[in-house]
């Protein structure tokens, strides 16, 4: 039988080091972008008014050159089938400036928000605040004008300035 302590030292210390496969540091998220360690370069990001990442550049030899393009529908779906550009699977900060999940879900922190449904996954744990609206809508369902930073309450993206 393993000692318990021995064995967590133990793979604290690999996952430290690096010696478990997988467990290498990708990329450093900064406000700008991130620092992509596999390409070893800073790549830009360019964010639009209600914080989605449009656009993934960084700088080269022969001038600027694009990593990444996202046209997202006003819900958040992403537009498919005309953008050959990959960009870095392992980041997956999109659909404004949220982690995309393997699910097809974005971490709001909250809540888990469905881009093709345009609803969220369960109820806002404020519902009772506003009871006129379904306690899975999203923005107040006008994506271009209301926010929900983390899952809990919509506002205004104009008063929301923390959130620029």
């Amino acid at each position: 039988m393993k000692n318990s302590y021995s064995y967590s030292l133990f793979r604290w210390f690999s996952i430290y080091t690096g010696q478990i496969a997988g467990t290498e540091l990708q990329f450093v998220p900064t406000a700008e972008g991130y620092y992509d360690f596999q390409q070893n370069k800073y790549i830009y990001n360019y964010v639009d008014h209600l914080g989605n990442v449009r656009l993934s550049y960084t700088k080269s030899a022969s001038g600027t050159e694009i990593i990444e393009e996202n046209n997202y529908y006003p819900f958040g779906l992403k537009h498919e089938g005309y953008n050959v550009l990959t960009g870095n699977p392992k980041y997956n900060y999109k659909y404004n400036g949220k982690e995309l999940q393997e699910t097809g879900m974005y971490d709001y922190g909250a809540r888990f928000y469905m881009p093709d449904l345009g609803r969220w996954g369960v109820i806002d744990p404020l519902a009772e605040k506003d009871s006129r609206w379904s306690p899975y809508r999203y923005a107040y369902d006008n994506p271009l004008r209301f926010i929900d930073p983390d899952g809990r309450l919509e506002g205004d993206f104009r008063r929301w300035e923390k959130y620029r």
